[in-house]
């Protein structure tokens, strides 16, 4: 699987903040992450004690929003 193809197939949320409020409410099953994301620890710990696929991408942010399609730089893309 790549952010394509889940970007396809299911509803994307945007954002840190958002992500973990949802990790901990919720249970998401994957985060993608910007290579310039500078909270990439804190997502790594969530990932280990909220069991969740954590996939750092070469992308910055920038890139990743162009990717998305949305006007606006995007950081963290996470999914349920």
């Amino acid at each position: 699987m790549s952010i394509q193809d889940d970007l396809k197939s299911k509803k994307p949320v945007f954002g840190y903040d958002v992500a973990v409020k949802k990790i901990k409410t919720s249970g998401i099953s994957i985060v993608y992450v910007a290579s310039n994301f500078i909270h990439k620890d804190k997502l790594r710990l969530l990932a280990k004690t909220n069991k969740f696929d954590l996939i750092e991408l070469e992308q910055t942010n920038k890139q990743i929003g162009t990717l998305c399609k949305k006007p606006f730089n995007i950081s963290v893309v996470s999914f349920n």
